[in-house]
Parts: structure tokens; C-alpha cells; sequence
């Protein structure tokens, strides 16, 4: 049985167990070797998950993308966890002008508050990534990218005071 076979549809219409179960017996058998990414999950839901991923010899992997660390040592007592670095200001920066402008330079007029706004991503490079893809979208101006700046600013303040 694989997954695949299901059509979306009919997977939407399973409960959470039976959608499990499901899993848990198209990853089962010695043949089957999986990799399995699940990226910004917290540890209760792993707690809630962990049942449906077998414990077989096939060599096979779970890769947990975290901001906690803990979720890795608590996964597995072979787990192997790598604490990645916050990105510089400066990676952050260049990060945002290739998603930005790809292969073409920056005009001068956006170089100064598109530092601004590389710098209020914080080091998160997924931050860079989204604010990238609305900076890409819209027109490519002062005025529209201090907008953007000041509603970054002002959401960061907003969460750092809570």
C-alpha cells in the first residue's frame, strides 16, 4: 500500500488516527526505506506523531527542522541535533537582494532601507524569504519599501513587548 494511491480528496475525509494507521502501514517492511522532513514542529504534536513512524531497521530518517532543540534529543536516543547560527545582518541582506532582484543589482535609492528591513528580520532566514517574496511583488519604490519597513518594525516591537 502506498499513500500515493489515495486521491487528496479521499485522504481529507480520514480522522486523524485512521490517517495514521495509514502511514504507519505503507512505511512498514523491510524493503521500505523512507526520509521524512518535518520542519517547525513543536514537541507535543512529535508526541502525538512519533506512533505512526515505525521502528525498523531500513536505514530509514526523520530530519526535524526546530527552533527547540529539545524536540531532537527527545525524538530519538540516536538523534543527532545541529544547532544552526542566526544569520549576520549582512547574509541577511544579501539573502534579500538575491531573492529580491535575482540577478540584477539593487537600485541605490532601495540600498539604505532595504538594510533596514534585511536587519529587522532578526538573523531568521525565513523571515528574509517571506518579506523577500512581498518586496518582489510590489513596486519597487522608496515610499512602498519605508512602508514595508515601518509595518516590520512596528510588528517586531510589538512582539518583543509581549
Amino acid at each position: 500500500m502506498s499513500m500515493s494511491s489515495f486521491e487528496r480528496d479521499e485522504l481529507s475525509k480520514f480522522d486523524e488516527d485512521t490517517l495514521g494507521n495509514k502511514l504507519y502501514q505503507s512505511l512498514c517492511g523491510e524493503e521500505i526505506r523512507y526520509l521524512i522532513i518535518l520542519d517547525d514542529i513543536w514537541v507535543d504534536v512529535w508526541y502525538n506523531l512519533h506512533r505512526y513512524f515505525p521502528e525498523n531497521q531500513s536505514g530509514s530518517r526523520i530530519l526535524f527542522i526546530t527552533w527547540f532543540q529539545k524536540i531532537g534529543f527527545q525524538a530519538s536516543n540516536k538523534s543527532i541535533v545541529r544547532k544552526l547560527r542566526f544569520l549576520t545582518d549582512d547574509e541577511c541582506w544579501k539573502l534579500l537582494q538575491m531573492k529580491v532582484f535575482h540577478d540584477v543589482s539593487c537600485p541605490l535609492e532601495l540600498v539604505d532601507i532595504g538594510m533596514k528591513i534585511a536587519r529587522n528580520c532578526d538573523g531568521l532566514p525565513l523571515a528574509v524569504v517571506v518579506i523577500a517574496a512581498i518586496l518582489a511583488d510590489m513596486k519597487k519604490n522608496k515610499t512602498k519599501w519605508e512602508e514595508v519597513a515601518k509595518s516590520l518594525s512596528s510588528h517586531i516591537s510589538k512582539t518583543t513587548a509581549a
